[in-house]
């Protein structure tokens, strides 16, 4: 479990540190705070419910005056016992949501589980997770690109080179392959504007506030 928060943490950091990685732990309260904060979709409940029995009060709240959903009681003893209330039926509640999300996660694999097919003169992306002397490989971006399809060998090895280039070439995985849509698409979120110039190449640190919803 901590492995796998650790590799959410990672991930985050990743999108919005600089490249040349120096400013990491600056973004590490406001990636905290803003993991405990969201409901995590397969659980229904956010980390800090889970953990505390309560909501966390954000800073967004003092200008939206967003009322808290719950009011403390005037007795010590009825405030323990309506927490230890919250924190059982919380449980209970999210045990229900693991289930069924695991029972619909498995079923939209296997409805949506398709044979990636690259056609020659396709753009994609290369997985290429590879070290580079200065800089941390947990944070820097692992694809590589845009590069063009120039043979489909077999049903899951491609031949590609650079985009730009005819003479470089390597035979790669089709699982280490993602279509290439164009400057400022990306087939994993929505388009972003042209005036972005950090949109057109993954690894680029984006210097967006965006929502993210984390899945545990």
């Amino acid at each position: 479990m901590v492995e796998r928060f650790n590799a959410t943490l990672v991930t985050q950091l990743a999108k919005y540190c600089e490249e040349d990685q120096h400013d990491w732990d600056e973004w590490v309260p406001y990636m905290l705070m803003a993991y405990h904060a969201v409901e995590h979709e397969a659980m229904g409940f956010t980390p800090s419910r889970l953990m505390f029995g309560r909501e966390i009060c954000l800073p967004v709240y003092l200008a939206t005056r967003k009322p808290l959903d719950e009011g403390l009681p005037v007795s010590h003893t009825k405030y323990v016992w309506t927490l230890q209330c919250r924190i059982e039926e919380t449980r209970h509640r999210t045990i229900q949501h693991l289930k069924i999300a695991g029972q619909a996660m498995g079923r939209w694999y296997n409805e949506q589980a398709r044979d990636a097919v690259y056609s020659p003169g396709d753009q994609v992306w290369f997985h290429n997770p590879c070290k580079r002397p200065g800089k941390s490989p947990k944070l820097q971006s692992p694809w590589e690109g845009p590069y063009t399809v120039v043979e489909r060998i077999s049903a899951v090895t491609y031949r590609i080179t650079p985009a730009g280039s005819s003479r470089r070439t390597k035979v790669v995985h089709v699982d280490r392959l993602w279509r290439h849509s164009g400057k400022g698409v990306f087939t994993w979120g929505p388009r972003v504007s042209d005036h972005d110039s950090n949109s057109d190449i993954v690894g680029v640190t984006a210097r967006r506030i965006v929502t993210v919803t984390l899945v545990w």
